[in-house]
């Protein structure tokens, strides 16, 4: 009998120390979030990135297009975290696939504030993260940096609804470009992994703050 209940005990351990986790994003994040899953690989964190119906990673484009792609695969599910990542597609001035044309600044702001809202009613701990430096060149008609204006606004909002800002070592990226080279993903990928893992105990590392 006492091993029975021992069994039992260590399942539901075992099962409870299980966080699930899903990233919202890009491009940039589905090259990070792959990385970061084989990084994760021996933790009790179980992370995924945002899906299509057959499974496969969907890019979420611009912040407007991830929260209806939010509403979507949240509903009637929890996670211990959640991680997003739009502002790519919304500072890249042309309308494409994922681009939706350049957002302003206050709309911005208010789809920001709408995905941390929504991220924080499913999960324990919400993870925005900074969008990588536009270099000269990366996206036609920006100027080099625009990140920065957008990535200030995240802070705000972040912060308002007390979620952690992840701000890594942005390390490998292509010349003029926003991706990164196969490296530069498995450092961003470690990064990401180690923030994840300080989030379970409460700690600051692997770039996320507060």
């Amino acid at each position: 009998m006492k091993w029975v209940i021992a069994f039992l005990f260590f399942f539901c351990s075992q099962a409870f120390a299980n966080a699930l986790m899903i990233d919202f994003g890009d491009s940039v994040s589905l090259g990070y979030t792959k990385e970061a899953i084989v990084a994760l690989h021996g933790t009790t964190i179980s992370l995924r990135h945002d899906q299509r119906d057959d499974g496969s990673m969907r890019n979420d484009g611009c912040m407007s297009t991830m929260i209806a792609n939010m509403q979507d695969a949240l509903s009637g599910h929890q996670f211990n975290t959640i991680i997003l990542n739009a502002g790519i597609h919304d500072i890249q001035q042309e309308i494409s696939k994922f681009g939706c044309g350049q957002t302003s600044i206050s709309d911005y702001a208010a789809y920001a504030d709408m995905a941390i809202s929504i991220a924080s009613q499913h999960a324990k701990h919400v993870v925005v993260s900074d969008t990588p430096p536009i270099q000269v060149g990366a996206l036609a008609g920006v100027d080099a940096n625009t990140q920065e204006l957008y990535n200030e606004v995240l802070h705000q909002k972040a912060r308002k609804y007390g979620a952690w800002i992840w701000s890594p070592d942005w390390e490998g990226q292509r010349i003029s470009n926003v991706h990164f080279t196969f490296h530069g993903y498995i450092l961003l990928g470690r990064q990401l992994a180690d923030c994840l893992v300080g989030i379970t105990h409460g700690l600051e590392q692997g770039g996320c703050h507060h």
